[in-house]
C-alpha cells in the first residue's frame, strides 16, 4: 500500500534534498522540506529542530500501540530518539540507510527501539550511480550559477569511498574528471587504488 502522504513527513539534509525529490513529493502531496541555514552548523541545528518537532508530532497522531516508522539517513532521528524520547522510544521502529549513520547509533550503546540496517543491502549499489548523477547536476547548476564552468573535466576529490563515494569517483572518471579519493580506512583506499584512482596513503 505505500505510505500515506496524509502520514508522512519528509525532512531532507541539505546534502540529500535534490531538485527531483522536492518537486516530485509535494506534488504527490507529502509534506517535505529540506530545512537550510546560513552555513552547515547552522543547517544542522533547523534539521534536528525540524526532525525533533516532526517526531513528537508523530507521537500525537499515532494510535495507541501503533509503531511509528522512522527512515533516517546518517543516524540524526536515532539520535534524537534515544536522547529525547526516552519514555516514549519502545513505539518507533528505525530503518537506518547509511553506514555512517550505522556507526552513530552503535554509539548510543543500548536503545530501547528496533533499529534495522539496510546500509548493507545489495540493492543499494544502484542507488550509488543515481546520488552520483544528483550530485553532479546540483554542482553544475550551482557552478552555472557562479559564472563557472561544469564539473565535467575538472579536478574531483572524493572524501570516503564507501559506496556513495565509489560511484562519484567512477562517474567523475567517466566524465573525464582527474579524480583522487581518499578515505580513512586503508583497506577502501587500497580498493580506489587497485580500481585505478589516485588514493594516497598520508
Amino acid at each position: 500500500k505505500g505510505l500515506r502522504p496524509e502520514e508522512t513527513q519528509i525532512i531532507s539534509a541539505p546534502y540529500s534534498g535534490t531538485p527531483v525529490s522536492q518537486e516530485h513529493y509535494p506534488r504527490a502531496g507529502y509534506g517535505f522540506e529540506t530545512p537550510l541555514g546560513r552555513d552547515p552548523k547552522e543547517s544542522l541545528a533547523l534539521l534536528e529542530r525540524r526532525l525533533e518537532e516532526a517526531l513528537e508530532k508523530a507521537l500525537e497522531r499515532a494510535e495507541p500501540g501503533k509503531p511509528i516508522l522512522v527512515l533516517d539517513d546518517g543516524g540524526h532521528a536515532s539520535r534524537l530518539i534515544a536522547q529525547r524520547f526516552k519514555a516514549d522510544a519502545h513505539r518507533f521502529r528505525v530503518v537506518e540507510q547509511t553506514t555512517r549513520g550505522l556507526r552513530q547509533v552503535e554509539k548510543l550503546g543500548k536503545i530501547s527501539f528496533v533499529c534495522r540496517s539496510i546500509a548493507a543491502n545489495p540493492l543499494k549499489k544502484y542507488e550509488a550511480r543515481q546520488v552520483a548523477e544528483d550530485s553532479f547536476l546540483n554542482v553544475d547548476r550551482t557552478f552555472s550559477t557562479l559564472g563557472m564552468s561544469p564539473l565535467e573535466g575538472q579536478p574531483l576529490a572524493v572524501i570516503g569511498y564507501g559506496t556513495i563515494g565509489r560511484g562519484l569517483a567512477l562517474l567523475g572518471r567517466e566524465r573525464d574528471c582527474e579524480v583522487g579519493v581518499w578515505d580513512q580506512d586503508p583497506e577502501k583506499r587500497a580498493r580506489a587504488r587497485a580500481e585505478g584512482f589516485f588514493a594516497p596513503d598520508d
